[in-house]
């Protein structure tokens, strides 16, 4: 059982030590306020996940509620993080014949949601660029929204081809749009949409009409170069002329491939990046980003409702069941952002011979059972082993390890952790800031 002593920092000089159990979310020593994030206990019975390795085989079921649709891996652009860009080379094409047949055979596999018209089921269209396959894309689309009306949608786009047809399409037929944009980071991804008037105003068009219904966001990533969410927001607002624009994030990258490994932060680049990171979470503004505002909310209700660490899956979900990756052809992937033959687990004609063998649960990982921020991270990345794995670890370290502070900061009355120490006698990799670096 893992168990975590927590050195805060109260305001006057106070200390506090707290007693974190990862295992059964239970920290003590403390009366904390789960309301300071809208959470209230809720007790509840947890299911044990399945702990998927090579040897003990995930599968997928006919019951899926998360499909994740390869339309292919090309792109327009070629950022230096793109956790793609290895499998591009590799990947298949497909027509749209492709297209007509898994529509066609979807009801063949698929059990058309909780009520038989989609419902409960959200189908995401992924590239590569998305808008790139624009006519697989409407096809697709079109034909499910006729057929299984209840369906959710959702792509990730650069926003370079959106143009007003695009933008009407997307807005009449219910769409969830992400618009990857990384602020003062953009470079990393080629040039910056916003400059541009023209798309400017394409872009603008698409937020106005889809963000009153929470289904538009700017989606950024950080790296070593850049890792300030709140200048993130405030690059892209300023450039739109606003005061704040609806934000996502995927977190401190992760990387999967050499060109990730350049971009991750060394040394005590990772303090320099937690510090920075817990200031914006202590003062607010990084709450403002609704995926660090659902993490953390999330890691408080798991406080509140004592999860145990054993009914914890991974992060991007691809573990479950009930979540699926395919390509028009039907094939099945360890995930959307894989097409290589050593990713290819199975077929949809076949789901019940679907085996997914390139995942390991964290709790089969040493790293992740010794580490006070598990229930946060979730495992990083469920395929990645090696060197690539180590350097994952360390970023989502560094990132979650900021998450936890800003959630006991807020949650204490304004405890700074200073420190983590195992009571295993564990070495932890804490980074904590001084309590002047982020009063």
């Amino acid at each position: 059982m893992p168990v975590f002593d927590l050195l805060l920092e109260k305001p006057g000089g106070a200390h506090v030590m707290l007693a974190y159990d990862t295992d059964d979310s239970v920290i003590s020593g403390a009366n904390l306020d789960y309301g300071a994030f809208g959470v209230t206990a809720a007790p509840r019975a947890w299911r044990a996940v399945q702990a998927l390795s090579p040897g003990n085989p995930g599968r997928k079921s006919a019951a899926a509620r998360v499909i994740k649709v390869s339309l292919g891996l090309a792109c327009n652009r070629a950022c230096g993080y793109c956790n793609q860009g290895g499998e591009r080379a590799r990947a298949g094409a497909s027509r749209l014949a492709d297209a007509q047949a898994f529509v066609a055979g979807l009801a063949g596999w698929w059990d058309g949601g909780e009520d038989g018209r989609g419902g409960g089921t959200r189908f995401e269209f992924w590239g590569g660029e998305p808008l790139l396959y624009w006519n697989k894309l409407a096809y697709l689309a079109e034909a499910i929204r006729r057929r299984w009306p209840e369906a959710c949608f959702l792509i990730i786009t650069n926003g370079d081809l959106l143009d007003a047809e695009k933008v009407a399409w997307l807005d009449r037929m219910g769409f969830a749009v992400g618009l990857s944009h990384d602020g003062p980071g953009q470079h990393l991804r080629g040039g910056d949409p916003l400059d541009d008037p023209a798309r400017r105003k394409i872009i603008v068009n698409l937020m106005e009409r889809l963000a009153p219904g929470g289904r538009f966001s700017f989606n950024c990533v950080l790296t070593a170069r850049h890792y300030s969410l709140a200048a993130a927001e405030r690059w892209i607002a300023g450039k739109l002329g606003l005061d704040s624009v609806p934000m996502a994030t995927e977190g401190l990258m992760l990387p999967y491939d050499a060109a990730g490994l350049m971009l991750s932060p060394k040394g005590d680049e990772h303090g320099v990046i937690h510090n920075s990171l817990l200031r914006e979470l202590i003062d607010g503004r990084a709450y403002r980003n609704v995926s660090v505002w659902k993490a953390t909310r999330a890691f408080v209700q798991s406080l509140a409702d004592r999860r145990p660490v054993t009914a914890l899956g991974q992060r991007c979900g691809m573990d479950r069941p009930e979540h699926i990756a395919l390509d028009l052809k039907g094939r099945v992937f360890t995930c959307q952002n894989t097409g290589a033959l050593d990713h290819h687990i199975g077929d949809v004609a076949a789901v019940g011979d679907i085996r997914l063998r390139r995942a390991r649960h964290h709790s089969l990982r040493p790293a992740c059972r010794t580490c006070p921020v598990v229930q946060l991270c979730q495992g990083a990345c469920m395929f990645l082993d090696g060197a690539l794995f180590r350097q994952a670890c360390d970023n989502s370290f560094t990132y979650h390890s900021a998450l936890l502070a800003g959630a006991l900061y807020h949650i204490t009355g304004g405890g700074v952790l200073k420190e983590i120490t195992s009571r295993d006698g564990v070495a932890i990799r804490a980074r904590p800031a001084a309590a002047k670096e982020v009063a």
